[in-house]
């Protein structure tokens, strides 16, 4: 199993014959789009795959959760929050799997047959960064220098060595995968972050439909020299696999679509009354610590997707909502004319209605912006509630929906990611 973390259709599309395995795939019918989770993200999205539960039986909702009712202090997700077992939990005793670069798998889990590594969360220092540790010395000759698992700074100014830094990343994966598959583990899985923080990156860079294209970019062909030189090597990894007797698979766990701007939530949640500041003067992000929440019925968290968080009365330490029903109604109605006045729609989730049971300290609201065209803000800045740039640094994409998923060796693959660990396991021979 191959992922490529926020592979779109479009973008093998609008390349074609200069990516012939994937174009190949996709004119035979052999790779389909199929539906990510709710947020369409890289943690819980991953973790949604690999153990057939919905954010909500997770209880992950983004890469940040709420750590407690006692205050609204916020913690990041590693696999210490993932309660459920994985795909390779489930397989018999003795069986052996190569699990790398997977998110929300660091700290790794150590047991019998299984090498597990290379998290965006690790740490590139210390022996943490793969277990067992007997293979630290190997895994790290086969990784080279510098020890890369995530490109820090992707929206950052230092494009240049960002292309320098994802070569070196895509090539160390290839020497890994090369080493891996003949090695005789039962089940391999690798996910390249590289697709994700190259989009990012450069997307604007490359595709004219893009509102914001940069002509005449030094950049405009990054994008495509790195999916040549991974459409080359995804056609070398899906043969060496064969030659093995694996049946590869390849998968993304959410697409990408152009980046419209962004909608800054806590800005119009200040101009109804609904959220106050200590300073009123404060301009930037916004986190707990600038809220009063004495004063402040619900406040909100920004990212590929809003979060809205309640302050109710009997729930949250300093609540002050007494009627939550009457106010959602409300909030809702009063968002959807505001962002109708800008021809951006709006996406209302509330958890208890669209996963299968609510657990951990979710959200009270999940909102997506113009079919996620926009960023959610949680940012106040001069009193505008739309920029067309992203605020916590450039970036060319927001995530979409629908992400890619394709094999030689199946036919009837499943159609979203939420189905993949129960469709794993009736076509796995593990």
């Amino acid at each position: 199993m191959i992922g490529l973390d926020s592979l779109p259709l479009t973008l093998i599309d609008e390349m074609g014959s200069k990516l012939p395995f994937l174009s190949g795939l996709r004119k035979g019918g052999k790779l389909q789009a199929w539906r990510s989770c709710d947020p369409p993200i890289t943690i819980p999205a991953w973790t949604v795959m690999t153990t057939g539960c919905d954010p909500g039986e997770l209880g992950v909702y983004g890469f940040q959760r709420r750590l407690s009712r006692r205050d609204y202090k916020m913690g990041f997700n590693t696999s210490e929050s993932v309660l459920k077992e994985r795909m390779w939990d489930k397989f018999p005793q003795g069986a052996k799997s190569f699990v790398w670069g997977v998110p929300q798998t660091a700290p790794h889990s150590a047991r019998e047959g299984h090498l597990e590594g290379g998290c965006i969360l690790n740490s590139a220092t210390g022996a943490n960064f793969v277990v067992p540790h007997q293979y630290v010395s190997e895994i790290s000759s086969l990784l080279g220098e510098p020890r890369l698992f995530d490109i820090s700074g992707y929206r950052g100014s230092d494009l240049m060595g960002m292309v320098k830094h994802l070569h070196q990343m895509l090539e160390a994966k290839d020497r890994l995968l090369r080493w891996a598959i003949p090695r005789g583990f039962d089940f391999v899985m690798m996910v390249l972050i590289e697709t994700d923080r190259l989009h990012h990156a450069f997307w604007h860079h490359t595709f004219k439909s893009h509102p914001r294209f940069v002509m005449d970019s030094e950049f405009s062909s990054v994008l495509p020299d790195f999916y040549q030189k991974l459409d080359t090597m995804l056609r070398h990894w899906f043969c060496l696999a064969k030659d093995y007797n694996y049946a590869p698979i390849l998968m993304s766990d959410h697409g990408v679509r152009p980046l419209q701007g962004i909608f800054c939530l806590n800005e119009w949640l200040i101009m109804r009354g609904y959220l106050a500041l200590k300073d009123p003067g404060y301009r930037g992000l916004v986190e707990a610590e600038h809220i009063d929440f004495q004063r402040t019925l619900v406040y909100a968290q920004g990212g590929y997707c809003g979060r809205l968080w309640l302050n109710l009365v009997g729930r949250d330490p300093d609540g002050i909502l007494q009627e939550p029903s009457l106010f959602l109604n409300q909030l809702r109605t009063e968002l959807t004319e505001q962002l109708q006045t800008m021809n951006i729609k709006l996406d209302w989730l509330e958890p208890e209605k669209i996963y299968r049971r609510v657990s951990g300290i979710a959200p009270d609201v999940i909102v997506y912006f113009g079919d996620l065209d926009y960023r959610a803000s949680s940012g106040v800045y001069s009193h505008e509630l739309v920029y067309a740039q992203n605020d916590t640094g450039p970036d060319g994409v927001n995530h979409d929906l629908f992400g890619v998923i394709g094999s030689e060796d199946f036919e009837d693959l499943p159609e979203n990611i939420l189905s993949f660990s129960s469709w794993h396991r009736g076509i796995s021979c593990v």
